[in-house]
């Protein structure tokens, strides 16, 4: 045999084929067709070469993270290979496809394609390590794409071992800094705590037990609501956000799915991380989406019930049309709560001074949210060193989908205006780029 297959272990093969109480050994498995016909032509008697079915993926590495991969058997080891091979032997989807069963995703390969080239093209032009970037249906919670760089293939499972292989959009939490402001405008509008006219003195900065809170442009005076808003003034979300009661807060957060684990049929996404007790100034930085880590496919979830008329639909990466997610939903905002974060969102990217104005494009009327937010690097904020995210919702007066990009790290360069704030990296669609 090690003729053939010069680095077989013999002795191993020995003990094997002494001890095992079995009818037979594998001795080599996943060859080449070639390699095995020169086994074979040894003619040595009791060994044989059988072909074996693989899992093959015709798109290569596309929706790797999702799709998972499956072990040498074809056993289902993660994401969407796992979650069906569970739900086969529970007798599930079993007569739905002709003479077998069929499972049919959310996932459209179109979308998937054009996420991964922006996504990869964003890299490229802002010097990120890494990118991530999902679209949802807001009415359905179905993932229509998913994309997480670097990418994993299904057929290659042992790249997923890298550290820096791991799915930013469902396996990682990150403190995602002022898309989270959309959150605390949804708390305080459906508190009746404040309205889109309501003043709020931004003067800074603010001193909160021990904490100091400044503003990224230092501002005067009052600003409304909206005014707040689009100036993305921690601030005045700060100020806001403390018209309501810490307890209260956080009860709005897990009203919106951001407290506790969120499961999904790839597996339970990586479990938020907030603070061990919710005091004054936890609530106060939580406004802002710092001291506060989610993973984004969690986020995604929640900002969809506040744009798509106040329903929250868990997402799903299978089919699912409006009936079921009607019967899947739950009201945690009112329409007219709903309504006006729309309008904050829109605001935010037609005003000339709206950090989103970049992501406004031509086809549809595009509302959204920009964040940009320091990093921890062992347990400390690295300055420098930043993450930028975008949420954005299209068409914004009456929503189908949600797109969340994120950035790890971009670099100031030429077509970022030699900036890293989000709203000149994470909102700004690289096609229109010089």
């Amino acid at each position: 045999l090690k003729a053939a297959l010069p680095k077989l272990d013999e002795m191993d093969l020995l003990r094997r084929l002494t001890h095992e109480k079995r009818q037979f050994v594998f001795i080599k498995r996943g060859m080449h067709p070639a390699k095995a016909q020169q086994v074979f032509d040894l003619g040595l008697p009791g060994v044989d070469v059988t072909q074996e079915v693989r899992r093959v993926y015709p798109k290569g590495q596309m929706a790797g993270y999702v799709l998972g991969h499956v072990d040498i058997d074809n056993v289902g080891r993660a994401g969407i290979e796992k979650y069906i091979d569970r739900e086969l032997a529970k007798g599930r989807f079993q007569g739905q496809g002709q003479n077998a069963a069929s499972v049919m995703l959310s996932l459209d390969v179109g979308a998937n394609h054009i996420l991964n080239e922006e996504l990869s093209r964003a890299m490229r032009v802002y010097k990120a390590k890494a990118a991530a970037g999902v679209v949802m249906n807001v009415h359905s919670g179905e993932v229509i794409a998913l994309s997480s760089l670097p990418k994993v293939d299904p057929q290659k499972p042992a790249l997923r071992l890298k550290a820096e292989r791991f799915d930013r959009v469902t396996g990682g939490v990150f403190e995602l800094g002022s898309v989270f402001k959309t959150i605390t405008m949804g708390m305080v509008l459906e508190a009746g705590v404040a309205s889109l006219d309501s003043k709020v003195d931004v003067s800074g900065p603010l001193k909160i037990d021990g904490h100091i809170i400044h503003d990224f442009h230092s501002y005067t005076g009052e600003l409304s609501l909206q005014e707040v808003f689009v100036h993305s003034s921690n601030i005045g979300t700060a100020k806001l956000a403390g018209r309501v009661r810490p307890e209260e807060h956080k009860a709005f957060l897990r009203k919106l799915r951001l407290i506790d684990p969120l499961k999904t049929e790839i597996g339970v996404l990586a479990r938020p991380e907030t603070p061990s007790t919710w005091g004054r100034v936890h609530s106060v930085t939580a406004s802002y989406g710092h001291g506060i880590a989610v993973s984004p496919l969690q986020f995604m979830a929640s900002v969809g019930a506040l744009v798509n008329g106040g329903i929250y639909v868990p997402p799903t990466f299978l089919k699912r049309d409006r009936r079921q997610a009607k019967q899947l939903g739950e009201r945690v905002v009112s329409v007219e709560t709903s309504r006006t974060i729309r309008q904050l969102l829109r605001k935010n990217v037609v005003d000339i001074k709206g950090s989103g104005k970049r992501a406004e494009v031509v086809a549809f009327p595009v509302g959204g949210k920009t964040g940009t937010a320091e990093k921890v690097i062992n347990g400390k904020y690295r300055d420098g060193k930043v993450r930028t995210s975008f949420v954005g919702v299209f068409p914004y007066d009456k929503p189908e989908y949600m797109v969340f990009v994120m950035l790890d790290e971009p670099q100031a360069v030429e077509a970022s205006l030699g900036l890293t704030v989000a709203g000149a990296n994470a909102a700004h669609p690289t096609s229109q780029t010089p």
